[in-house]
């Protein structure tokens, strides 16, 4: 090996494969599709806190969805075969109670989810649009490189995370006599692309005042 290279071992093999795989991700999705999938993500999220409730609502108002959901799970609930009488209290609530509170949560979970998942996909639509539009000029080789910078920057956070946690793990698995976790502790210490994730992450703490 030439004087002044790192001496890599197997891990740092192991870690420089996921982040090739990463770097080609990002580069098949492009900047837009990556910034993009977070943002739909975070934003359909959001819609859905802020709005599934005026939904249930309405749908409460022109379908009456919770009541017949009410009347089928009463219907169809074990405790009336059984005959347990629904005025029966468990927990400061009559069964009939429990199962009311029970459509009324499930109508608003049904919700919830029906509009996080509508707006991400046309918020997925518009950003497939919007990435054609930028893909037709130049922009396509400016897109792909973001992408796939993006792509490895998020996998090196994670994996320096992933590090950071695993290490003190394998030093409590060692102490305890499981010595192939002391063997891959010795690995990752000797690795040159984990001391410079742990030193990332220990600069990374101390800029942001974590320390503890």
């Amino acid at each position: 090996m030439a004087p002044g290279l790192p001496a890599f071992n197997t891990i740092d093999y192991v870690l420089l494969l996921i982040l090739v795989l990463c770097a080609l991700t990002g580069l098949k999705q492009g900047f837009v599709m990556t910034v993009g999938g977070i943002v739909t993500f975070v934003l359909s999220i959001v819609l859905a806190i802020f709005y599934y409730d005026n939904l249930s609502v309405y749908l409460d108002s022109n379908v009456g969805i919770t009541s017949k959901l009410d009347q089928f799970l009463s219907e169809h609930t074990p405790l009336k075969t059984l005959g347990i009488p629904y005025n029966l209290m468990v927990k400061g609530l009559t069964i009939e109670e429990a199962v009311h509170n029970l459509a009324y949560w499930l109508v608003r979970a049904l919700c919830f989810v029906l509009i996080a998942l509508t707006s991400r996909q046309l918020l997925w639509l518009a950003l497939g649009w919007l990435e054609k539009l930028i893909n037709l000029g130049p922009g396509s080789a400016v897109n792909r490189l973001l992408g796939t910078v993006l792509a490895v920057l998020q996998g090196v956070v994670v994996l320096t995370l992933v590090v950071w946690f695993t290490l003190p793990v394998l030093e409590a698995a060692s102490a305890v006599g499981i010595e192939e976790a002391g063997l891959l502790q010795d690995y990752m210490n000797q690795s040159v692309l984990v001391t410079w994730m742990r030193a990332a992450y220990d600069w990374g703490q101390h800029t942001l005042g974590l320390e503890v």
